[in-house]
């Protein structure tokens, strides 16, 4: 059995960012390539549609494979809030989000992997949860290199007609468990 104390390998080669993967006021049905995971977020704000369009950066940790994808069922309902951590020690890899032009906000779903180097499954370590966002703004978020995102927190202002998004991100460490 590996030590605990061990973390993953860093990120292989370069960043993959996505185009935007929705128009406004349409659904945001997104997952990384086979084997990345998600380490950043950039969204605009329009306040005529009072809606976000998202892009996404996704990246291959170093001899790590995904195992064990699941999507959530929804989140949240319109103008609530969303506190979402990954189940069962999982790594961000999707997003799906749907608008409502009545309540002027999204619902969410997300997709999350075990993240596994071998037989062997890597926890999230030394997780850290980023500041809000702020309405109306650009977001432009990247982990720390060498973490992944686990979770987004977020909630919404009926006067911005926008959330406000916090992300959890973590290290891989390697456990030797499977």
């Amino acid at each position: 059995m590996l030590s605990t104390s061990s973390l993953a390998a860093g990120w292989e080669g370069k960043v993959y960012q996505t185009p935007f993967v929705n128009d406004w006021d349409h659904e945001v049905d997104f997952s990384c390539p086979d084997g990345m995971f998600i380490v950043g977020v950039y969204s605009m704000h329009h306040n005529h549609y009072e809606d976000r369009r998202f892009k996404f950066r996704c990246v291959r940790f170093r001899n790590v494979s995904q195992k064990s994808c699941k999507w959530t069922k929804w989140l949240n309902n319109w103008d609530r809030p969303v506190n979402f951590t990954c189940p069962d020690d999982g790594f961000l890899v999707g997003v799906n989000s749907i608008h409502h032009n009545h309540y002027e906000d999204r619902k969410f779903k997300y997709q999350c992997c075990a993240m596994y180097s071998g037989a062997n499954k890597l926890i999230p370590s030394r997780c850290t949860q980023s500041d809000y966002t702020q309405y109306d703004s650009v977001i432009n978020f990247t982990v720390p290199r060498g973490n992944a995102m686990t979770g987004v927190t977020s909630h919404h202002h009926n006067h911005y007609e926008d959330r406000q998004y916090s992300f959890r991100f973590c290290q891989a460490k390697l456990t030797g468990r499977h």
